[in-house]
């Protein structure tokens, strides 16, 4: 028998929009049209997002549309018939030595042709965000064109880019990657990181083997001032992914010249409630649940590849910038700590041994099944979906985003990173934990270093580091929003930054994570 709580949001699946829900729609586009505390083209954003929902979603099983109607499982948003990818990370590098046809640019010369180059293909980028959710490896992309002009010309252009790229794309989900080499540019985007405050997301792909220690030092630094970038575990993520990986949007990885299909993903919290037992839900609701979540992944992801036209008429594909064998989906998953807390008779995880191997049971159950169940056009991860630590929205008040301990009740440094890091092994789309640190922490970034270095031992993929205090940028669950935008937008005026959107809701909804832990070095 069918929840009735879940009839209206059933019958939404079925159906799509309906002649009795015209007016409903009519009164949401005018309340928008109406919202003076959004920019224009928040509300055109808005407005197309609206537009792309009101047809019916794929035909699903009942089971499957109850666990979306339920909230079991969740499209993040997504559109009922995806017309292009979730997440795109395209050859930017293809773009500098080969030009663009379609854009009508030359093989870039120098650093202003190689600049202007990639703002324009940013502005194509095909994703849900309608915004580059990547915008490249650009240490190693703008390297070879720094010398083309004088350094401190160089220099000016460089951080002019940077402050274009924050004003074009201020969604929060923009991210470039630098390293694990040394180089110019990428200490240069430290030092920008620094004192330009710009709401960019930047992950530093870190192997002690390989990155010189005094550029991982001037990460440290960096990531004490601003709050970024990540460090990422170059070397784990190279064994899954080989060396040419994107770290795009939140922390979402996948290969260059590729992307992800879609994201759908579980909420193991109601998965749990669904089982009487610890046993239960390893042997028969975690299956279940996965097959509804694979089920959607996979109707998506056919029709995204096979009908949508997206990779037979896009020139991003044409002229190689995407390639179809390099893309995956992800099968996301949030809510650990809430399952792991219901059916653990008082037991907490992050606490209690018992509670924490029977999380790592769980992640590698649901790893198994995602392992077991095809999903077409996903031949980057041998034709299954790629599952990812998802990293929670402002509507998931009762559930901690990802594998996360919830803010509140976080261990020992070291406690905590035994706890979360055996996980990662996994989660190969994509998983970070947040750590804040007092204010003398600044001082010493070699013992900031060391504990990067323990995590990595451990296995840990990536780390979100930062300030508990008086920066300007505050990480909220994982991209960044600017403090001083968030005070703005609390008090009713219209933010340019999309991640005070996002952000004044989730702290509205989940304050505790105003109040994480703070660590000492």
């Amino acid at each position: 028998m069918r929840n009735p709580a879940t009839m209206a949001a059933y019958e939404d699946f079925r159906t799509g929009l309906t002649a009795d829900k015209v007016d409903d729609l009519r009164n949401w586009v005018s309340g928008v049209l109406r919202d003076t505390s959004l920019t224009p083209d928040q509300r055109r954003a808005t407005l197309a997002a609206g537009a792309t929902k009101v047809l019916p979603h794929l035909p699903y099983s009942d089971a499957a549309v109850e666990a979306l109607a339920d909230g079991t499982v969740c499209m993040l948003g997504e559109a009922p018939l995806p017309f292009w990818p979730r997440y795109t990370a395209p050859d930017y590098a293809r773009l500098l030595s080969h030009g663009s046809d379609y854009l009508r640019l030359k093989p870039a010369g120098d650093l202003h042709e190689a600049l202007a180059s990639l703002l324009s293909l940013y502005q194509y980028s095909a994703t849900v965000t309608l915004e580059p959710v990547w915008l490249g490896n650009l240490d190693t992309l703008l390297e070879p064109y720094f010398d083309s002009v004088p350094e401190a010309e160089a220099r000016r252009a460089i951080k002019s880019f940077w402050a274009v790229v924050s004003r074009l794309f201020p969604s929060s989900f923009v991210h470039a990657n630098i390293g694990p080499g040394e180089s110019r540019v990428g200490r240069l985007l430290l030092e920008l990181d620094q004192t330009t405050g710009e709401p960019i997301n930047t992950s530093f792909k870190y192997d002690p083997a390989v990155t010189p220690e005094a550029f991982a030092l001037e990460a440290a630094r960096c990531a004490m001032a601003s709050a970024k970038p990540y460090f990422h575990n170059h070397a784990l993520s190279t064994q899954d992914w080989g060396p040419d990986y994107a770290i795009a949007s939140c922390y979402n990885l996948m290969p260059v010249g590729g992307g992800i299909h879609t994201l759908v993903r579980l909420n193991l919290g109601k998965v749990a409630q669904r089982a009487s037992s610890p046993e239960q839900m390893l042997n028969e609701t975690i299956p279940a649940a996965v097959a509804w979540l694979c089920e959607v992944i996979a109707a998506r992801s056919a029709f995204l590849g096979g009908e949508s036209g997206f990779f037979t008429h896009s020139f991003l594909v044409k002229e190689g910038f995407l390639r179809p064998e390099a893309f995956t989906a992800y099968a996301g998953m949030f809510g650990l700590a809430e399952a792991v807390n219901t059916l653990m008779g008082g037991a907490r995880y992050g606490k209690d041994e018992q509670a924490n191997q029977f999380a790592e049971a769980i992640v590698a159950k649901v790893a198994a099944c995602v392992a077991e169940i095809p999903v077409p056009y996903c031949d980057a991860t041998g034709g299954r979906a790629t599952l990812h630590a998802q990293v929670g929205i402002d509507s998931d008040a009762a559930y901690t985003p990802a594998a996360r301990i919830p803010t509140g009740e976080e261990p020992d440094m070291y406690t905590h990173l035994a706890v979360v890091s055996p996980h990662d092994r996994w989660l190969t789309g994509g998983v970070s934990n947040i750590f804040e640190f007092e204010e003398t922490a600044a001082d010493n970034p070699r013992a900031v270093l060391d504990i990067v270095h323990g995590a990595f031992s451990l296995g840990n993929r990536n780390l979100a580091l930062g300030p508990s205090t008086g920066g300007e940028l505050i990480r909220v669950t994982g991209y960044l929003m600017r403090r001083s935008d968030l005070a703005q937008r609390q008090s009713g005026e219209a933010v340019r930054g999309d991640g005070a959107l996002f952000g004044s809701a989730f702290f509205v909804n989940q304050p505790q994570h105003l109040h994480r832990r703070v660590r000492t070095v």
